[in-house]
């Protein structure tokens, strides 16, 4: 089939159709407006993050939004503009992550540093990159103050508490560590001797739960426990209390 020519006449009538002529500009305005506002948005985003840096950067709640993103994604945004001044911990260094989320504020806190920094969702990202098991723990101590301070009413008393089962190995949720009491046994039965065995940080594993009590009074649940590493032979089980401890990560 022959290629048909164009009519030249055609052409020119709709080149000057005042019609097409005012759709053709009111489409390259339109384009020009959007991508204006387009690079508007974008400058106006970078222009956001770094007066959130240069304002925020010294607080432990936006260091530790950077340690997860670094811990996630190998790429070098977090070391180029605006944060290439910054020193955040190493996501290898357990004491110095450990350490960062204890000064944590809060974990929302951390979600939103998180979304202005990097117009990114914390926790989906964590859920699709994270597979660093020292890391989920760093991610999951971001929340330790709230949640052991959760378990407390406004006038200090403790609320309902679920025990855990025998078996279930625990760690401290007590931010500020916990003391582990030996526990002493008579005839099977197990009770707290007032005696210090051991002084645990947050995080810690303290061993298995063998037995659980529950205070008659108190409503309060304490678990008798096989210390990890260690020889409880000779040093006894150790005691501690549901609020100080968590299932461990």
């Amino acid at each position: 089939m022959k290629k048909q020519l164009s009519n030249p006449l055609a052409v020119a009538a709709v080149a000057t159709n005042p019609d097409v002529i005012r759709t053709t500009k009111t489409l390259v305005i339109g384009g020009g407006i959007a991508f204006a506002g387009y690079y508007g948005w974008k400058k106006y985003k970078e222009w956001q993050k770094q007066k959130f840096v240069e304002k925020y950067a010294h607080l432990p709640d936006v260091q530790a939004a950077m340690v997860m993103y670094k811990a996630m994604f190998s790429i070098d945004k977090i070391d180029a503009w605006p944060f290439g001044s910054i020193t955040i911990p190493d996501g290898t260094d357990e004491a110095q992550l450990n350490s960062l989320a204890l000064k944590v504020s809060s974990l929302e806190n951390v979600i939103k540093a998180y979304k202005v920094l990097f117009d990114s969702n914390l926790l989906t990202d964590v859920l699709s990159e994270l597979n660093n098991r020292e890391l989920q723990k760093f991610f999951d101590s971001l929340g330790a103050k709230s949640e052991y301070e959760g378990q407390f009413n406004p006038d200090g008393s403790i609320k309902p508490q679920i025990p855990f089962s025998v078996g279930t190995t625990i760690q401290v949720l007590n931010p500020n560590g916990t003391t582990i009491y030996k526990a002493s046994e008579a005839n099977g039965e197990y009770q707290n001797s007032g005696v210090k065995r051991d002084f645990m940080k947050y995080s810690q594993t303290i061993g298995e739960i063998i037995k659980v009590y529950r205070g008659v009074t108190s409503g309060q649940y304490y678990y008798v426990v096989d210390v990890a590493w260690s020889l409880d032979t000779f040093y006894g089980y150790g005691w501690v209390a549901h609020k100080e401890v968590n299932i461990e990560i």
